[in-house]
This record gives C-alpha cells, sequence and structure tokens, in this order.
C-alpha cells in the first residue's frame, strides 16, 4: 500500500474513532504503524500574502492536537476524497508508488458548520535517520466551505461487485499469461470478498477501529489493501508483454482495477459507524 494512502486512512479511521469515544489521541500518535517513517506530522492553514504567494501558518503541531480539536467539535465527521487527475500522458496507476502520485487524495472534515480539506505534502528532512524516520508531513487545509457537507453515500454492494468483478478478470488474465505469483495475490484479493471467510486485513497490516467498519466494508479494506500491486520496480506496473494486444489489455485491465481499489478505499472510509 501507498504509505501516503494508508496515514491518510489511519487518519480518518482515529478521528471518527476519536469523536465516537473509541480511542485516545495520544494511544495513536506517534505510536501507530502508519507514522513508522515520519519524523513530524503537522497541519497547516494557507494564507495568501499582499505578494499573492501562499505562507503556512501552523494550526496544529501533530496529530494529537488535531484529533483533540475534532474531539471537542460539534457533529464531526470524517472521510477520505479522491480525484483521479486523468492525465493523458500517464494513467494514475502507474505513479501511485511515487510521492504525490495516483490521484488526488485528501481527508474530508465537516465540524462546526464547517467543512474542510486537507492534502498532504511529505517531505525528506533527514535522508540519514538512523531510525529511518525521514519523512515530514505537512497536512494544508487547502478549501474552507461554509456549513456541513454530509458525507457521501456509500454503496458497499456495488462497491464490492465491482471490485470483484476486476479481481476475476485480471486473475484470468495472470493465469493465463504465466503470471503465478501475481494470479496468486488476486485470488487472495478474491477471498476477502467471500463471505465464508473472516473480514481481515493481508499480513500483519492493522487498521485502528477496524472494527468499527460494516462487514462489507472490512471485506473492502482487505481486498483493497491485498489488490494493492502498484509500485516501481518489481511490482505489476513493471510487467510488459511483447504481443500489443496483450500488453493492451494489462494495461487496460490495470487502470479498472486501480480506479476500483481506489473506491473501494474511499467508499470503505466513508462508512465508519458510530
Amino acid at each position: 500500500m501507498n504509505g501516503e494512502i494508508e496515514q491518510l486512512i489511519s487518519l480518518s479511521s482515529a478521528a471518527n474513532g476519536v469523536v465516537a469515544g473509541g480511542i485516545e489521541p495520544s494511544d495513536y500518535y506517534p505510536g501507530n504503524s502508519s507514522f513508522g517513517f515520519c519524523n513530524a506530522v503537522t497541519f497547516v492553514d494557507l494564507e495568501r500574502g499582499p505578494s499573492g504567494a501562499y505562507r503556512e501558518i501552523e494550526r496544529h503541531p501533530s496529530p494529537v492536537e488535531w484529533l483533540d480539536s475534532l474531539k471537542r467539535a460539534a457533529g464531526c465527521s470524517v472521510w477520505l476524497g479522491y480525484g483521479a487527475t486523468n492525465r493523458p500522458d500517464v494513467q494514475d496507476h502507474m505513479l501511485a508508488g511515487f510521492t504525490g502520485g495516483g490521484g488526488s487524495w485528501s481527508l474530508m472534515v465537516a465540524a462546526d458548520n464547517l467543512t474542510e480539506r486537507w492534502i498532504g505534502r511529505w517531505e525528506v528532512t533527514d535522508a540519514e535517520a538512523s531510525d529511518r524516520r525521514s519523512w515530514k508531513v505537512t497536512y494544508g487545509c487547502t478549501d474552507r466551505v461554509e456549513g456541513p457537507v454530509p458525507r457521501p453515500d456509500v454503496h458497499l454492494d456495488a462497491t464490492v461487485d465491482r471490485l470483484r468483478r476486476v479481481l476475476q478478470d485480471i486473475h484470468a488474465f495472470s493465469a493465463s499469461h504465466d503470471q503465478e505469483g501475481w494470479a496468486d495475490i488476486f485470488q487472495k484479493a478474491l477471498m476477502s470478498l467471500d463471505t465464508t471467510t473472516k473480514p481481515r486485513l493481508p499480513g500483519k497490516m492493522k487498521l485502528v477501529c477496524f472494527d468499527r467498519y460494516p462487514e462489507l466494508a472490512r471485506r473492502l479494506l482487505g481486498a483493497a489493501y491485498t489488490a494493492w500491486v502498484f509500485g516501481g520496480m518489481g511490482s505489476w506496473n513493471d510487467l510488459y508483454f511483447e504481443e500489443e494486444r496483450v500488453f493492451k489489455l494489462y494495461q487496460t485491465l490495470s487502470a479498472e482495477l486501480y480506479a476500483a481499489v481506489c473506491e473501494a478505499l474511499q467508499v470503505a472510509s466513508t462508512s465508519f459507524e458510530r
């Protein structure tokens, strides 16, 4: 899973968990695994100066203070925002392994009769950190709208059906083109959607307040995390097929899988149960 997206999912889940009284902010940060490579995580407002340039004004020095502020807010709700970039030169899934790539992700926060959009910026500030905490993450409040914006309607059944269909197609493609290792991964993702199995995330991955999501949302999260095969060298993105017809099908299926996985993550995050 892309570390930036994983952290956004984690922050969204933690925020709703704090508001619901399920966790305390100090129990979440900095110990949560989504911050394992971060030396600082701050929240800032963007203020336009006389010259037209923006400057950053710190609002919260860490996720603890940000979560505390949400805990005190009235009617708070948090979910993931996502939008495809639709670049003509390269598809989003090909950039998903790079910082800032793979579409536009954000945290949407509705509270105190305001709705805010927070977008993260990752930058290396200590490349030689012995504890591998090389990154500073700054979440900037890029938009603020007066009045509450309701959480988007979620259609878990339809989202599960879409992801299942794409996984079946890409599994069949992998199995028929000597990509057994990838076929196994897609089969495991399909099993996450199987109602006869227990909903869970792959391997040792954990998500705070995972049990506060509906069963279908937990299945979507498990399948999406498992099916996240997008990255750099050695990833699914790194494959090549000499036959043009086959390579075009591979590109089409990859783009469809990425879109379905991103939709699954967004829809699941919006379905948190209070």
